[in-house]
């Protein structure tokens, strides 16, 4: 059988290749959509903290809070929460309020290690506040990527 006819030959993909185009996003929008996010993962941290205490009761809570492992959840869920949706969607809940939208800096679907360093660099102290201090924000000129204001098709 050819490649031609062969449905299951390796074909190539056209995920990533389409071209968004928005305006870029200003740092007052940006900052609102990082607090957005910040509330979603902090509401959903505190729902898994409330079954906690439903299911091991308040001394075994007490005895988690006192120790690393809280903050250690927290960051595995603020990393998660950033990555599985930027790599899946290309956005946040906070972005698809606000209407923005990630994308690589020649204006294409960020590849799943741009999301990565991208989620990653979210880590470095004072990242949220980078922005005061260059033109751009640190996860994003370390990704290669920036945001974009999209509009919804009329």
């Amino acid at each position: 059988m050819s490649s031609q006819n062969n449905p299951y030959a390796v074909g190539e993909s056209v995920v990533g290749t389409e071209r968004i185009v928005g305006e870029a996003a200003s740092a007052g929008r940006r900052f609102l959509t990082f607090i957005v996010d910040f509330l979603v993962i902090r509401a959903t941290f505190f729902v898994g903290e409330v079954a906690y205490v439903v299911v091991y009761g308040p001394e075994a809570y007490d005895a988690a809070t006192s120790s690393a492992w809280s903050s250690v959840a927290f960051v595995l869920l603020y990393v998660l929460y950033y990555f599985a949706l930027e790599s899946i969607f290309g956005r946040t809940l906070g972005k698809v309020l606000l209407g923005t939208r990630v994308v690589t800096e020649s204006g294409t679907t960020p590849s799943l290690s741009a999301v990565l360093v991208r989620t990653l660099s979210r880590l470095i102290p004072l990242e949220p506040v980078s922005f005061t201090l260059a033109d751009t924000w640190w996860h994003d000129s370390l990704s290669k990527t920036k945001v974009l204001r999209v509009r919804r098709a009329s």
